[in-house]
């Protein structure tokens, strides 16, 4: 991760929850676009994302995201 190399990838997470949690919508993005490029398969990120976008009322890739996480995890009650 570049801007946040020096942070774990659990750290980065945390991180991004925190920024998404205070309405700073962007940097959480960043943040996860950034975890995910290190954990592509992770259906943590993609649900991340998917609240990230829901909450910046860009509904179309909030979806995607969403359905990217029951692809790689069916049972993942969040997504649903």
């Amino acid at each position: 991760m570049k801007k946040n190399s020096n942070l774990s990838v659990g750290q980065a997470f945390t991180k991004a929850i925190m920024f998404m949690n205070s309405g700073r919508f962007a940097e959480a993005k960043q943040i996860s676009e950034e975890i995910k490029r290190v954990r592509p398969l992770s259906p943590d990120v993609h649900n991340l994302l998917g609240g990230i976008a829901f909450k910046m009322g860009v509904t179309a890739e909030a979806a995607n995201h969403f359905s990217r996480v029951v692809e790689l995890k069916p049972d993942h009650n969040e997504a649903r």
